[in-house]
């Protein structure tokens, strides 16, 4: 969070930040979207989730309850549907695919010419399209 200003600049003009830690109270529940983006051009939310541990099936039935809450309660006649991305420093490719929910991985540290090969060559296919998630 301490560097949302560099963020903004990578993902363009167009988007833009909303609120962090965005709080949803539902049936005295109490729960956090860990990013808010809205997305002016293509007129949506990005819901950004952070996950230290690989992703489980539970983080994706949390997001999807986010972005169905978004598109229940936030977004307006105009909007097009919210998208969440679940950020993760390690990516378990065994989870399906599906249609509004993005896994995206990231590094703590840039890993070692080898370690980065290796990456790369085990998913091409992944670096070349997006990996969506979906529910099982």
């Amino acid at each position: 969070m301490k560097n949302i200003e560099v963020f903004k600049k990578e993902i363009g003009p167009s988007v833009l930040f909303d609120r962090k830690q965005y709080k949803i109270n539902v049936n005295f529940l109490k729960y956090r979207v860990d990013i808010v983006l809205y997305d002016k051009e293509n007129k949506y939310y990005i819901l950004i989730d952070l996950k230290i541990n690989k992703v489980k099936q539970k983080d994706i039935s949390q997001m999807k309850f986010y972005i169905d809450y978004f598109n229940k309660y936030e977004k307006d006649e105009f909007d097009n549907n919210t998208i969440g991305i679940i950020l993760c420093e390690t990516k378990d490719i065994r989870v399906e695919n599906g249609k509004d929910i993005y896994q995206i991985r990231y590094f703590n540290e840039l890993p070692k010419q080898k370690d980065l090969e290796k990456i790369i060559n085990e998913n091409k296919i992944i670096l070349l399209k997006t990996e969506k998630l979906e529910l099982r």
